[in-house]
């Protein structure tokens, strides 16, 4: 799926290993194409790769990098897509934490508003 500036590629595979492979060798080299033909421009420095697993044994992750534009996009722990945050063992907890954090804001700004007026809180 693509966004504006946004463009996420999912793969999947038997292992890390060959999931980064065909990255490499089939996403990226069209990803490049699609870039020079309709003049939209990724940058590696911007990119973020993750392996998805509960596990990280039998082949499931790799420290491979990917490399596009001559640099390399070394694999994260976690990843944000449109506002939310994917961690590599699909776990909610990060996720969680910045949404508490937010409605934690929330309710602090509204507290605040209890003893305004009404004209002044509006």
């Amino acid at each position: 799926m693509a966004f504006v500036d946004d463009f996420t590629a999912w793969v999947v595979g038997k292992s890390a290993s060959e999931n980064t492979a065909t990255i490499q060798e089939h996403v990226l080299p069209r990803l490049k194409r699609w870039e020079e033909s309709s003049g939209a421009v990724f940058e590696a420095s911007k990119t973020a790769f993750v392996h998805f697993s509960r596990t990280r044994g039998g082949g499931r992750w790799s420290s491979n990098p990917l490399t596009f534009k001559g640099e390399d996009i070394v694999p994260t722990d976690s990843v944000k897509i449109l506002g939310v945050v994917m961690d590599s063992a699909l776990r909610v907890r990060q996720q969680v934490a910045r949404a508490a954090k937010w409605g934690f804001a929330a309710a602090q700004a509204v507290k605040r508003l209890a003893n305004l007026r009404p004209a002044v809180a509006r």
